[in-house]
């Protein structure tokens, strides 16, 4: 009869750790198809040279759908045809999906180029002639058309003191005071 009881405790905790180790399966199996939409802007005050300097980090595949979409044509960021048009594209894109006012006045960026870092693509711009920074008010649409979950997080960098915040399409604003 121990001999029994021993099989069946056996048989029950080895079926407890399968089924333990299917839902950790299932999980992960789960996440790893559940794609992830986000994109980072961070905007930093450099004091000694007045400039604000803008880094947006975007998923490279995100991208490239979200700007064929916008042209109507299949834009490729890691193999373009012609480099320069494909800057033209990206900064036009900017243009008009992500805004900045300084102290309550709207401030023009430029835009300085891009780079591809693993999978995603590095996109600088900057404001010049910044002299003190009180407020930023920033509206980012950036992937907003591509997906209906994504997500901006933007932190700005004035004076050392670091704010962020999540944005979850169809939040695009926010205003930071120093």
């Amino acid at each position: 009869m121990l001999k029994i009881i021993q099989t069946f405790v056996s048989q029950k905790i080895i079926l407890s750790m399968v089924i333990t180790l299917f839902k950790w399966m299932t999980l992960f199996a789960v996440m790893s198809f559940h794609p992830f939409y986000v994109c980072v802007t961070e905007v930093n005050y450099n004091d000694s040279e007045k400039i604000m300097e803008i880094t947006t980090r975007i998923f490279t595949d995100d991208f490239e759908k979200t700007l064929s979409q916008h042209t109507g044509k299949l834009v490729s960021i890691t193999k373009p045809k012609n480099k320069i048009e494909l800057e033209q594209t990206i900064h036009n894109y900017f243009d008009k999906n992500l805004s900045l006012k300084v102290n309550g006045s709207s401030a023009k960026f430029s835009f300085i180029g891009f780079e591809i870092e693993d999978d995603a693509v590095l996109c600088y711009l900057q404001i010049e002639k910044i002299t003190k920074i009180k407020s930023v008010e920033i509206s980012n649409t950036l992937l907003h058309d591509f997906n209906k979950n994504q997500a901006n997080i933007i932190h700005v960098i004035v004076g050392g003191e670091r704010k962020s915040v999540k944005l979850d399409s169809p939040k695009n604003f926010v205003n930071f005071t120093f």
